[in-house]
């Protein structure tokens, strides 16, 4: 058992956490109240921000989007040549299209699903016990104030986008979403992981353990056996971690928080170059520190 701190906003309270003698997964030993719960995702939580910047780099973003996503445009073929995107790219390679069900869970302000319904999807759904009230995005994505379980309908796809970490019981939550998959369905299941060179190299400092707000940090062994339990077959796992892994629980480390620091922690560029090859290497080892995971219902 150890201690880690709320560092994100700085007010470094103290929570307990274990580490499961069989599978190495980490888990906060009380799960606070959903009052005080909610106190820790403030207004200005980063998932619930709407996206924003100019619209050329809205429209190009689009045209990437549609090629990734097997829509392609000339300018989005030539956009995703230059820059790709590993998430759509994840995504373009699942068995959907455009009229499939989709239900992203935990999706704040629907960010994600208002891409794909800029992409030409159009049966876009999602579910956050958070935000403040129900939403319809620009391009139709419709984000209800609820809980999984209080969501109705039948999907081909479900989606956990760094959400599943926030909920109390991963397991029974996979098996609300089986339950809710029609046959042959997906679930793709994105999360921090324990099983992860940061992991082993920063401790209680690194910056995704994020106490109290991740619940659950699970090892890659414990996503796969979460995910049988739920009748899931686990078909591929892709490493998708990014130099922020570094940066942040560096920053951690010195005792500096990612908001509202009275200096913000600086990072020179040789560290950031570093890092980037670091973290490169780390998802080429399985050792990222962010997976994701993809279940196929069975």
């Amino acid at each position: 058992m150890f201690v880690a701190y709320e560092m994100m906003y700085g007010s470094r309270e103290a929570f307990k956490y274990f580490e499961c003698s069989q599978c190495g997964t980490v888990q906060i030993l009380t799960v606070p109240p959903a009052d005080e719960l909610a106190r820790h995702y403030p207004d200005d939580y980063y998932s619930f921000s709407a996206p924003s910047g100019s619209w050329l780099k809205t429209y190009l973003q689009s045209e990437r989007d549609k090629a990734l996503l097997h829509r392609p445009t000339l300018v989005g073929s030539i956009v995703a040549g230059a820059k790709p995107d590993s998430l759509l790219t994840m995504i373009g390679g699942l068995p959907i299209t455009i009229d499939s069900a989709i239900l992203d869970v935990g999706c704040g302000s629907g960010a994600l699903l208002d891409r794909l319904g800029a992409a030409g999807f159009r049966n876009l759904h999602g579910a956050d016990a958070f935000i403040n009230a129900d939403i319809t995005t620009q391009h139709g994505a419709r984000i209800a104030k609820a809980s999984l379980d209080s969501v109705a309908g039948q999907f081909d796809l479900i989606m956990f986008h760094h959400s599943l970490e926030h909920v109390p019981d991963p397991r029974e939550t996979l098996s609300v979403a089986r339950s809710k998959l029609n046959p042959g369905g997906h679930c793709v299941v994105r999360v921090p992981t324990v099983s992860s060179l940061a992991w082993q190299e920063y401790g209680i400092d690194w910056f995704q353990l994020d106490a109290p707000r991740h619940i659950t940090l699970p090892s890659r062994e414990g996503m796969r056996i979460a995910g049988e339990a739920a009748s899931f077959e686990l078909v591929r796992t892709i490493d998708d971690s990014i130099p922020q892994q570094f940066e942040i629980s560096e920053s951690y480390r010195a005792g500096v928080p990612l908001r509202g620091a009275s200096k913000p922690f600086e990072i020179t560029p040789e560290q950031k170059r570093a890092f980037a090859y670091k973290t490169d290497r780390a998802n080429a080892s399985s050792l990222g520190d962010q997976a994701a995971f993809i279940f196929k219902a069975i």
